[in-house]
C-alpha cells in the first residue's frame, strides 16, 4: 500500500504545485482578495480565464469555483472548450464540481467518456459528474462512469489510481443500484488503495448489496487493515445473517478499525444475538486498562451505543461498570446507554451528589442526553433542576434544552422563551431549531424579538436559526422580517435572506447579498501572496496529552486557511483545548473553546476547497456550511473520500499517526506551534500571527 500511496501523493502535490506559480504577486494578492470577498467584481475573474499565462487562466477557474456563482458557468464552459493546457482544463473542470451546476452535465459527459483526453482529466470530469446533484439521468452517467473503471487483474498506475478512486468516490455519490457488482469486482483489485475505496463505496451507496456480500466475505482476510474494516462496513449495511460468524471473529482484529467497523456492522445484525461478544470485548478492554491509565474510550463508547440499542440485561453489569471508569456525564454514549434501561440505572445516587459530580465531569449536557433517552416522569424533574442550575452561558444549556424538548414538561413554553430571549447565542439558536411543530412553540411576534435581540451577537448561529424559523410562517409580517435581514452585516444571513425571499415567491433580491465584508486592507493578501513564493515547508507541531504530531501545511493550496492557523497557533489559543469530537476510524476534531462544537475564535474564514484528498492523517478545516471556518480542525483516521471538495484540506500528518489514533474525546493540546523555516525564528513568526488577526463573525457547529 505504501508505495501506491506515496504514488497518489506524489499526483496530487505536483498538480497542486503548479498552483500560485509564475503568478504576479500583485495579482495573486488581487485573487486571494477577491475569493475571500466572495466578489466577482463584475467581469474581473472571468476576463482572466483569457489570459496569456497558463498559470493564471489555472488560478483564476479556481477562484471562480470558490466563489461559487453559478452565473459564471457559460464561460467556465467556453474556457474549456478553446483551453489547450491541460492543467488549466483539469481546474476548470473541478470548478464546475464546485459549482455543481447541471449545465455542466454534457460536456463532463463527453470528457469522461469518449473524448480523447488524459487520465487526470477524465477523473477530474467524474469527479465533477458526481458533485452534481440534479443529473437529468444518473443511471446514463453511472454507465459512462462505469467503463472507466479498471479491469481488476491490471497492475495499475499512480495516476490510473487516482481515476479509479475518483470514479468510484462519484459512484458513490450517484448512488444508482447498478453498480454494486462492478464496484464489487474491484475488490480483487492488485491495487488496496482501490481495494479499499471499493469497499468504501459500497458501504456508502444506500443500496441492496445481498449480491455482493460473498465478495465482501472474501475481503475481510485482506492484508491491508483499511480494506478489511471498509469491507466490515459495508456488511454491516447489507445486514445478512450470513456475515454473523466472520464479523465476530473481526473483533480479535489486530487493526482497530477494524473492531470497531466490527462492532457497528454486528449491532446492524439483531438477530445474530451479539451482547454477549461485545461485552466480553468490553470487559476485557476494562481488565486490561490500569484504572490510571488511558481507556480506549472511542472503541468503548461503539460498544456501548450497540448494547444500549438491543437492550439486552446481560449489558447491564457491565454498562455500570463502564460508567464507574469514566464518571457520572463522562461519556454520553454511555449514559444513553444505561438510559434505555430506565431511569434507575442513571439515578444510584442522591441527586445532589449525581448533580455535582456530573458538573465536575463537565458532563450536565450528557446526563441530559442519558435523561431524555429514559423518557420517565423522574427525569424530567432532573432535568428541570439542570436547567435551573446551569448559568445562562453554559455550554451544557443547548443540550439539556434539547432534551427538556423531548420529555415536554408543562412549563416548556417558557423555558423556550427564556432560552429564545436570553442573552446567550447558542441558547436561541438551539430553541429556534427545536421550536417548530410544538404546541409550546415560539410565536412570530417573539421569534422578530429574539432576532432583533441577535444583531448584537459576535457569532451568526442565532440570526441564521432565527431566519429559517421565521420563514416557516407565511404571513406578510414575517415577509418583512427576512427582508430586514437583508441589510445583516453578515454575509451568510444575506444570502439565507435572499434564497428564502426567493421560495416564498417574494422576488429575486441577489443583489443585495453583496460582497464579505473582511475587513483586511489589500496589504495583507499582497503579504499573503508572496509567502507563497517561500519554497521552504510550512510545519506544525501539535503537541497532545498523547503524544506529538508533525504536520505539513499546504500554504499554497490554502494560504488563508493556514495563515488563520497560524496566528492562532501564535496567540496560544489552542493550548488546553480539548478534541471534543472522536469518531473511530473517521476523525478527531478539536479547537473549539466551548467544548461542545458550537465554539470558535469570534470570526469566520472562508473555504479553500482544493483538490487535494482525504487520505489517511490529512488536516481539514470544520464546517456547518460553506465559508463558516474559524478555529474547529479535524484530523482523518483513514481516507475519506466523500469529503473530497467539500472541505478545506490544508494539511497532512508527516509524524504520530499512531498518536491520532490514541486520541480520544476529552484528551487535550498542550501546545500548537508552527515552524516556517522561512521566518527568522519562533518568535518573529508568533509577533506576524498577532498582527494579522481579523475581525469578522462567524457559525461554528462543526460537523
Amino acid at each position: 500500500m505504501v508505495t501506491i500511496l506515496c504514488g497518489w501523493l506524489f499526483l496530487t502535490v505536483s498538480l497542486a504545485a503548479q498552483i500560485g506559480q509564475d503568478l504576479p504577486v500583485a495579482l495573486h494578492g488581487l485573487i486571494l482578495q477577491r475569493e475571500d470577498e466572495r466578489n466577482l467584481n463584475g467581469t474581473e475573474l472571468i476576463d482572466l480565464l483569457q489570459n496569456s499565462s497558463p498559470a493564471v487562466r489555472e488560478r483564476a477557474a479556481l477562484a471562480l469555483g470558490r466563489i461559487g456563482e453559478r452565473r459564471v458557468t457559460p464561460a467556465l464552459l467556453e474556457a474549456l472548450e478553446r483551453e489547450r493546457v491541460d492543467a488549466v482544463r483539469r481546474m476548470i473542470v473541478f470548478a464546475l464540481g464546485e459549482l455543481e451546476d447541471p449545465q455542466a452535465v454534457p460536456i463532463l459527459l463527453r470528457i469522461a467518456g469518449p473524448e480523447k483526453a488524459s487520465q487526470a482529466l477524465k477523473a477530474r470530469a467524474a469527479e465533477a459528474l458526481g458533485k452534481i446533484g440534479q443529473l437529468p439521468d444518473r443511471a446514463a452517467v453511472a454507465r459512462v462512469l462505469l467503463e472507466r473503471l479498471p479491469v481488476p487483474a491490471e497492475i495499475l498506475t499512480a495516476e490510473q489510481v487516482r481515476l479509479t478512486g475518483l470514479v468510484m468516490t462519484a459512484l458513490l455519490r450517484i448512488r444508482e443500484p447498478e453498480t454494486a457488482g462492478p464496484l464489487a469486482l474491484q475488490l480483487r483489485s492488485t491495487s488496496p488503495e482501490v481495494r479499499a475505496a471499493a469497499a468504501n463505496a459500497l458501504a456508502r451507496l444506500r443500496t441492496p448489496l445481498t449480491a455482493v456480500v460473498p465478495d465482501l466475505m472474501n475481503t475481510l482476510t485482506d492484508g491491508d487493515p483499511e480494506v478489511r474494516a471498509n469491507a466490515t462496513r459495508a456488511l454491516g449495511v447489507a445486514q445478512d445473517m450470513r456475515a454473523a460468524v466472520s464479523l465476530t471473529s473481526l473483533l480479535r482484529d489486530r487493526d482497530e478499525r477494524v473492531v470497531v467497523a466490527a462492532v457497528r456492522a454486528l449491532g446492524a445484525l439483531r438477530e445474530s444475538h451479539p451482547t454477549r461478544p461485545l461485552v466480553e470485548l468490553g470487559e476485557s478492554i476494562l481488565a486490561r486498562t490500569d484504572r490510571t491509565g488511558p481507556l480506549r474510550l472511542g472503541l468503548l463508547s461503539e460498544i456501548a451505543t450497540i448494547l444500549g440499542n438491543l437492550k439486552d440485561q446481560q449489558a447491564l453489569p457491565f454498562l455500570k461498570a463502564l460508567r464507574a471508569r469514566v464518571g457520572i456525564g463522562g461519556s454520553p454514549e454511555v449514559e444513553t446507554a444505561l438510559a434505555a434501561f430506565g431511569v434507575e440505572q442513571l439515578i444510584s445516587i442522591p441527586v445532589d451528589r449525581l448533580l455535582k459530580e456530573a458538573r465536575t465531569n463537565q458532563g450536565v449536557g450528557n446526563l441530559a442526553r442519558g435523561l431524555a433517552g429514559a423518557g420517565e416522569p423522574r427525569s424530567r424533574e432532573l432535568l428541570l433542576l439542570l436547567w435551573a442550575g446551569e448559568p445562562p452561558d453554559s455550554p451544557a444549556r443547548p443540550e439539556i434544552l434539547r432534551a427538556l424538548v423531548k420529555v415536554n414538561p408543562q412549563t416548556l413554553r417558557a423555558i423556550l422563551r427564556e432560552a429564545l430571549l436570553g442573552p446567550d447565542p447558542y441558547s436561541r439558536a438551539t430553541a429556534a431549531e427545536l421550536g417548530p411543530g410544538l404546541d409550546a412553540a415560539p410565536t412570530l411576534t417573539e421569534l422578530v424579538e429574539a432576532s432583533q435581540l441577535s444583531r448584537r451577537d459576535r457569532v451568526n448561529d442565532a440570526r441564521l436559526a432565527l431566519l429559517r424559523a421565521i420563514n416557516r410562517h407565511q404571513d406578510v409580517a414575517a415577509t418583512r422580517a427576512i427582508e430586514e435581514a437583508l441589510n445583516d452585516e453578515d454575509h451568510l444571513v444575506r444570502r439565507l435572506a435572499v434564497e428564502l425571499l426567493r421560495a416564498r415567491g417574494a422576488g429575486d433580491q441577489s443583489d443585495r447579498i453583496g460582497i464579505v465584508r473582511t475587513l483586511r486592507p489589500p496589504a495583507y493578501y499582497l503579504e499573503q501572496a508572496r509567502r507563497l513564493n517561500q519554497t521552504s515547508p510550512l510545519r506544525a507541531r501539535l503537541v497532545t496529552t498523547r503524544g506529538v504530531i508533525e504536520l505539513e501545511l499546504f500554504r499554497r493550496d490554502a494560504p488563508l486557511t493556514v495563515a488563520n492557523l497560524v496566528t492562532l497557533a501564535g496567540n496560544g489559543y489552542f493550548n488546553g483545548l480539548g478534541f471534543h469530537r472522536v469518531v473511530p476510524n473517521f476523525v478527531i476534531q478539536g479547537g473549539d473553546p466551548r467544548g461542545d462544537g458550537e465554539g470558535g475564535p469570534g470570526y469566520q474564514i472562508r473555504c479553500e476547497i482544493n483538490t487535494r484528498p482525504y487520505l489517511r492523517g490529512t488536516l481539514g478545516m470544520a464546517l456547518s456550511g460553506k465559508d463558516t471556518g474559524g478555529s474547529q480542525f479535524f484530523i482523518t483516521h483513514s481516507a475519506q473520500p466523500h469529503l473530497d471538495g467539500g472541505y478545506t484540506v490544508f494539511g497532512q500528518v508527516l509524524r504520530g499517526h499512531e498518536i491520532v489514533d490514541q486520541i480520544v474525546r476529552g484528551d487535550r493540546i498542550t501546545e500548537l506551534t508552527v515552524i516556517d523555516p522561512g521566518a527568522r525564528s519562533a518568535v518573529s513568526q508568533r509577533k506576524a500571527g498577532r498582527s494579522r488577526a481579523v475581525t469578522p463573525r462567524s457559525r461554528q457547529r462543526r460537523r
